[in-house]
């Protein structure tokens, strides 16, 4: 299980490879996401450093995603 000390990725590069829309999805991460979008869009991105920046600016344990 990843701890996050493994994360080393500051958050302003985190964000910095998203799309303006991906970037609002991940900032507005305050409870339920819910992401429509078709393939190739980039959901698992979103996603996933959604969950990064949980971890690195919100404090959230890494263990509550797995």
């Amino acid at each position: 299980m990843p701890t996050s000390t493994t994360l080393s990725m500051n958050v302003p590069n985190l964000l910095a490879d998203l799309n303006p829309v991906q970037h609002e999805s991940v900032k507005a991460a305050d409870g339920l996401t819910l992401i429509l979008a078709g393939a190739g869009s980039g959901k698992t991105k979103a996603l996933t450093h959604e969950a990064a920046y949980l971890v690195k600016e919100k404090g959230a344990q890494p263990r509550i995603f797995w």
